[in-house]
């Protein structure tokens, strides 16, 4: 073998050494960030529980100090993090549930009566530290107002017109759905929609497909002197998809990250506080599973809105 080629075989095997160090680096990072993120989701739960039971001890100060100093700390501990969860798992009176596998994939049946948590995994895989951190202050503290703020320029990244909307499902690198961008309508629109669902609802079914499945819709179908559709696709994008940036419904109408550029992930917020930092950048197009059901738009989940609004009574019906 001659001397130049003895030294492209040695480069070659040099590089493949390389190569398997960075995928099972790769896969112990994926394998650490599972952990940590299924610890925080827990320690997320412990924290919920003790505010919805104010009798009970506030475990916001039972939190070990060796936990609070993590969330000041550069490099977190899976060790750390562990004793710390089982130290205020010892404090609650139930063993805090496990993360659904069926909900990460978007196909639990059981829905909110699942007794295992429902939430996404954490993304980051550079600076994962970093992000643990991040996101263990937010928890443990409750300090919403210091959540990352939102770029001025997100609406710009978000899917409008794209032809492929019609058959395709766009999401982003972490497999997170991304939603086409939804103007608010025009106030010749807003405000008379807003009179109108203050004193009789709209069946949303009826005016978005034309037709109503309901065996007996308490909802108003009847004419209205302004066309709400444009009012109620944006009311539907700011209520959440129970399933969440998992959803691969085609048509499904609901909000699956906060489009609100002044919003910061506050409780007051119908979003999970991780969608105010979620990658917009849609990486790939996916096929759709499903279609949502008329009766699933029967009603607005929650009224919209109408802060700021000087809106006297009045219907908007006509005979």
């Amino acid at each position: 073998m001659s001397r130049k080629a003895e030294i492209s075989s040695l480069n070659a095997r040099l590089k493949a050494i390389e190569e398997n160090d960075l995928r099972r680096r790769e896969e112990n990072d994926r394998i650490r960030r599972e952990e940590i993120y299924e610890l925080l989701g827990q320690l997320h739960i412990l924290l919920d529980d003790s505010e919805n039971k104010p009798e009970k001890c506030d475990l916001k100060d039972e939190v070990p100090t060796k936990h609070k100093q993590l969330s000041n700390s550069d490099d977190l501990d899976l060790g750390d993090v562990l004793r710390s969860v089982t130290a205020q798992d010892s404090v609650s009176s139930r063993k805090a549930p496990r993360i659904c596998r069926f909900y990460k994939v978007g196909n639990c049946r059981f829905g909110s009566g699942c007794r295992n948590i429902h939430t996404m995994p954490l993304r980051e895989i550079s600076s994962a530290s970093s992000y643990y951190t991040s996101q263990a202050r937010s928890t443990i503290t409750k300090q919403t107002s210091t959540s990352v703020p939102r770029e001025h320029n997100f609406a710009a990244l978000l899917p409008t017109k794209d032809p492929r909307l019609r058959d395709s499902i766009p999401v982003n690198k972490y497999g997170e759905r991304v939603d086409p961008y939804v103007e608010k309508p025009a106030e010749a629109i807003w405000e008379p929609y807003i009179r109108q669902v203050k004193r009789i609802r709209l069946c949303n079914a009826y005016y978005l497909t034309g037709r109503c499945t309901a065996k007996e819709c308490n909802y108003y179908h009847g004419r209205l002197k302004f066309d709400p559709v444009d009012a109620i696709r944006y009311q539907l994008k700011t209520e959440r998809c129970n399933k969440r940036a998992r959803c691969r419904r085609l048509d499904c109408l609901y909000g699956h990250h906060c489009q609100s550029l002044s919003c910061d992930g506050a409780k007051l917020c119908r979003f999970d506080q991780y969608t105010h930092t979620q990658d917009l950048k849609v990486v790939r197009w996916e096929t759709p599973d499903g279609r949502t059901a008329p009766d699933e738009l029967q009603e607005n989940r929650v009224l919209p809105d109408t802060s700021g609004l000087n809106i006297p009574d009045g219907l908007l019906i006509l005979p």
